[in-house]
């Protein structure tokens, strides 16, 4: 795994957990988890996205361009 597809992963998981914490497991059904996870994603490139409009540490401009490559491939 890329460090590029580490950290897509990690955004990821954040916003899952955050669109998803108002529901309890039984409450998840594969729909939810496959919305959630998709709207995770799009919240990922969002945030990448304006991370690449402003000045990007700790990560080159290319690595995050690699970054949202790889979110933009999950949709």
């Amino acid at each position: 795994m890329t460090p590029q597809q580490k950290k897509a992963d990690e955004l990821v998981e954040r916003f899952y957990k955050m669109l998803s914490s108002d529901f309890n497991e039984d409450e998840l059904v594969s729909t939810s988890v496959i919305n959630f996870k998709r709207d995770a994603t799009k919240c990922a490139i969002i945030c990448v996205e304006e991370i690449l409009k402003a000045d990007p540490p700790p990560l080159t401009v290319n690595e995050w361009n690699e970054v949202l490559n790889e979110l933009k491939s999950r949709l």
